[in-house]
């Protein structure tokens, strides 16, 4: 029985890689529940699965990888670099993306009632991290991406120190959509924009 174990766990792996491309994301619980194997066994597939570069593991799951570069953001329509993608996990199970924290935040604001999950890149570090609980600087004077510049950082000593050494303001998740939203930072976007 135990010759055929490392058979049985590549089938699951396989598998594993199939369902997250073909739902865009999986949870750890509802894999284990589906193969009958224990969250730990699941956690440890998703870390080899990562390993090999075919999912990206986030808290508590797996999103898949994209392989193409040409997706252009949901929101400015402008190409999505690979450091700073925001992956918008939808109600009705498909997925939008965003080409940085500025225009995940921005979305969110817009059509939040239609999101169940978002994920976001620490800018120092790369994890992907829920957006939720994610700490971000908005409006340093490092702009990666669109403008007013949003740099999501998992740890909120981290998002100080940056602070402090490049300004802006270190703000939760619903501060960051609700500085984004309000008519002001529309008015500074549209100003930025049209001088380009």
């Amino acid at each position: 029985m135990d010759t055929q174990r490392p058979q049985v766990r590549e089938q699951r792996l396989h598998e594993i890689v199939r369902i997250v491309e073909s739902e865009g994301s999986v949870r750890i619980a509802d894999l284990a529940r589906r193969f009958g194997v224990s969250e730990m066994t699941v956690h440890r597939d998703l870390k080899e699965l990562a390993d090999r570069g075919l999912v990206q593991r986030v808290h508590g799951g797996a999103i898949a990888v994209r392989k193409t570069s040409t997706q252009t953001c949901v929101m400015c329509h402008s190409p999505i670099p690979n450091h700073t993608r925001v992956v918008i996990h939808l109600n009705d199970g498909s997925q939008r993306h965003a080409c940085c924290p500025h225009c995940g935040l921005m979305y969110w604001a817009t059509h939040g009632d239609e999101v169940e999950a978002m994920f976001v890149k620490d800018v120092l570090h790369q994890h992907i991290i829920d957006a939720r609980v994610a700490t971000y600087v908005v409006d340093s004077s490092v702009v990666v991406c669109c403008r007013p510049s949003v740099l999501a950082f998992y740890s909120r000593e981290e998002a100080h120190r940056f602070q402090r050494g490049f300004g802006g303001r270190v703000l939760s998740f619903s501060p960051a959509v609700d500085n984004l939203s309000s008519p002001s930072t529309f008015a500074e976007d549209a100003s930025w924009s049209s001088g380009l």
